[in-house]
């Protein structure tokens, strides 16, 4: 087995709009309980991984950047609820209605950057036996009852979301510290070689 426990951690995400996120809060903090993640409601295509040691992102950078260039902004529709189910640690998400681009995107990220990242051995396996499924995670770690409960009080296709994708962040973990947003990579080959600082995102 091959453990990273002494690097940092990253992810790459599509972030979601600081008023998609309000009306997300006002819809499933109170009843699951909750609070809003630190990092803010995103959709994960990438993660979490590490990078070889001795080396810090410009690499990783460079790759997702020249995917990012062959792209363009497009629009996620979100409506429904879901579960990943495990015994007393469920997840509770928003689907993506239509994932088709995402999962896309995905795929090209994915083989642009392999060669520029690692993944813990120990969860590696049970990540490429699943098929993708985009999704925005609402809540972590519910028991068993606490997800029959919300299911039975929260109404399926509450909300039904429009948002549009311009841009994909990088955030790292470092030790037990919270998650924060690296860098950012325009989908938009007019914005060519750019790069977003956390303070841009609205």
């Amino acid at each position: 087995m091959e453990y990273f426990s002494d690097r940092a951690r990253y992810i790459l995400v599509a972030r979601v709009p600081r008023d998609i996120e309000v009306a997300i809060e006002d819809d499933f903090l109170i009843p699951l309980g909750t609070t809003r993640p630190t990092m803010g409601y995103h959709i994960t295509l990438l993660g979490s991984f590490h990078l070889p040691k001795g080396e810090d992102h410009a690499a990783f950078s460079r790759a997702v950047q020249r995917v990012c260039r062959r792209w363009r902004p497009f629009h996620v529709y979100v409506a429904g609820l879901g579960a990943f189910e495990k015994e007393d640690d469920n997840v509770i998400y928003l689907r993506v209605a239509n994932p088709h681009r995402l999962t896309a995107l995905r795929r090209e990220i994915h083989e642009a950057t392999r060669q520029h990242i690692l993944f813990d051995k120990v969860n590696s396996a049970e990540r490429d036996s699943k098929p993708y499924r985009p999704h925005i995670t609402l809540g972590l770690a519910l028991t068993d009852r606490e997800l029959e409960a919300f299911f039975r009080t929260a109404v399926d296709g509450v909300l039904d979301i429009v948002f549009r994708i311009s841009e994909l962040w990088l955030a790292a973990q470092e030790s037990s510290e919270p998650w924060r947003y690296v860098v950012g990579y325009p989908l938009d080959a007019a914005r060519q070689g750019e790069l977003l600082s956390p303070e841009s995102h609205p």
